[in-house]
């Protein structure tokens, strides 16, 4: 079905009751106790779409708050939520979904062009924690995401980086600075230890010399 728009940057569109198909009509009737004019929206994720109600007395608040709640900062989000009235908390935890699931797409596009993250979406969107799967979407979202030189220091240091971030991922620890810090010194322990088992020996090294007679330099 056709929806009007609203906001296309933040996917909100609007719809009448009428207009909905009899399957969604039956699902929103179970959510309403069969009275769909309160019904304030819904989230149509196969198109990424925030549908409001425009048969809804409350059309007019609802996008007011819909939109203002999408552009706030991570900030202001936890400002508002700290005194939100108790009727929007249906609202904004549909609007928290939404945020979560195109975070999710926008990493699962980000993972995919990324060597090096190659593989950890299915482990991303598994995750059960939350909040900390929020935590890692913000981490992935902020990384610098150019194409890397690794034949420059920076190039180098930023593949090792997402290395990293990726291996705790896979095993399941946050990322955060202070953690990808402390493994980077644990594989750096590994490296010393490893070269301290190293017995250097002395290998002989055999040239040919310009008359074709051969050399051991060890010898020389």
């Amino acid at each position: 079905m056709s929806y009007n728009l609203i906001n296309q940057e933040l996917g909100i569109y609007s719809c009448s009751t009428k207009d909905l198909g009899s399957e969604e009509v039956e699902t929103f009737n179970k959510q309403v106790d069969g009275k769909l004019d309160n019904l304030t929206m819904f989230y149509n994720e196969n198109e990424d779409k925030i549908i409001l109600n425009a048969d809804n007395d409350g059309f007019d608040l609802f996008k007011e708050t819909i939109v203002a709640y999408l552009s706030m900062s991570q900030e202001g989000k936890a400002v508002f939520n700290k005194t939100r009235p108790s009727a929007c908390n249906r609202l904004i935890y549909i609007l928290d979904y939404v945020i979560q699931r195109r975070k999710l797409n926008e990493v699962k596009q980000l993972t995919e062009s990324i060597p090096e993250f190659k593989g950890i979406y299915p482990v991303i969107v598994t995750m059960m924690d939350y909040e900390k799967q929020s935590q890692v979407i913000d981490i992935i979202l902020g990384i610098d995401t150019s194409p890397l030189d690794i034949n420059t220091l920076y190039g180098w240091n930023q593949h090792v980086k997402r290395g990293n971030i990726k291996n705790l991922i896979l095993k399941g620890i946050l990322p955060t600075d202070d953690n990808l810090k402390k493994y980077q010194d644990e594989i750096n322990k590994e490296v010393e230890e490893l070269n301290k088992s190293i017995i250097s020996q002395t290998v002989p090294v055999i040239l040919r010399d310009t008359d074709k007679n051969i050399k051991d330099l060890s010898e020389v």
